[in-house]
């Protein structure tokens, strides 16, 4: 965990006289000759900053951590800072005002600033809420089926957000978000990723609705994440690797927190997942965050990572068939 944490932290610009401190975007704030504006997505990581500052597991040395803090703090606020006017925040070029980071660090600043609302000044906590809303209102006024994974990512902005300003229109935008979601599940179980399945984007997936489901016990999403990890078994393979070039996007993305916190609700095929993953894992089989590029090293295996790391729980084999052939 520490040496990815240090990864981590290296990206950031943690230099409060800088006027890009906080930002996690190493080629903006560093390598100023490779981009001219930074990306919102490297921001993501906040979230799994403050499951580590708000841990206690173990007498975890990074509970309380001021350097975390304060890593949390700049984080947040450059993430207002660089929004665009209408909501959206941008990710491969200047003014793209893409979906894909307006979804992902929404809900992530969102869950930030409920966990930590005590760090700011009531100037911050108000530009805070400020950006929230033009995220809301943008989220909820946009949708794009092609890409399940980032319209489960605005689900939970959609659902974050509403519960930071306890707002009935928004929790309906949100519920209706929701739905879209689940009436384009695949009858098979999985959840579309441009016209197909991908393996990578289904673990994905059930990263996203875990984070959504410990926050409010919902048995229609928990069905659904049944049905998902139902499907993901039939691709999960005897050597320890998932998914690849058959899939719709041809990635081998294994994210651990998912399954191991459906795994600990007691759902048998998350429970089967989870054994395959701690299985592969050990024969070295999973694709290590330390060979990921410092992008997904931010926006997915960071937060992923850390909070599997920090859900306590020992699983039943017992209950599970055995995946040694």
């Amino acid at each position: 965990m520490e040496q990815l944490l240090n990864r981590v932290l290296s990206l950031q610009n943690r230099n409060p006289l800088s006027d890009t401190y906080g930002c996690f975007d190493r080629n903006y704030w560093h390598f100023k000759t490779i981009i001219d504006f930074p990306s919102a997505t490297y921001q993501q990581a906040i979230l799994g900053l403050s499951e580590l500052y708000n841990s206690k597991i173990n007498n975890s040395e990074f509970y309380k951590n001021d350097i975390i803090k304060e890593s949390i703090i700049s984080g947040l606020l450059f993430w207002c800072k660089i929004q665009n006017k209408d909501g959206s925040h941008n990710e491969y070029y200047e003014n793209d005002r893409s979906f894909c980071p307006t979804a992902f660090t929404s809900f992530s600043a969102a869950v930030v600033f409920m966990e930590n609302e005590n760090f700011f000044d009531k100037d911050q906590i108000l530009l805070i809420k400020n950006t929230l809303k033009k995220s809301y209102s943008w989220l909820s006024s946009k949708s794009f089926p092609e890409v399940q994974n980032q319209m489960i990512a605005s689900m939970n902005s959609l659902f974050f957000i509403s519960k930071v300003f306890n707002d009935d229109i928004m929790i309906d935008a949100f519920i209706n978000r929701k739905d879209e979601i689940l009436s384009a599940q695949n009858k098979e179980g999985w959840f579309s990723e441009y016209g197909g399945a991908d393996i990578g984007y289904c673990f994905k997936s059930l990263d996203l609705f875990a984070i959504y489901h410990s926050h409010e016990n919902d048995n229609e999403v928990y069905n659904a994440v049944k049905r998902l990890c139902n499907f993901i078994i039939y691709f999960i393979h005897p050597d320890g690797s998932a998914g690849g070039a058959y899939s719709s996007r041809a990635t081998s993305h294994v994210f651990p927190y998912g399954i191991k916190y459906f795994a600990k609700t007691g759902m048998i095929e998350a429970e089967y997942l989870y054994n395959w993953y701690e299985k592969s894992l050990s024969k070295n089989k999973i694709i290590s965050p330390m060979e990921i590029d410092d992008k997904y090293i931010s926006y997915f295996y960071f937060n992923s990572i850390i909070k599997s790391d920090l859900l306590k729980f020992d699983l039943p084999q017992n209950n599970l068939s055995s995946i040694d052939k």
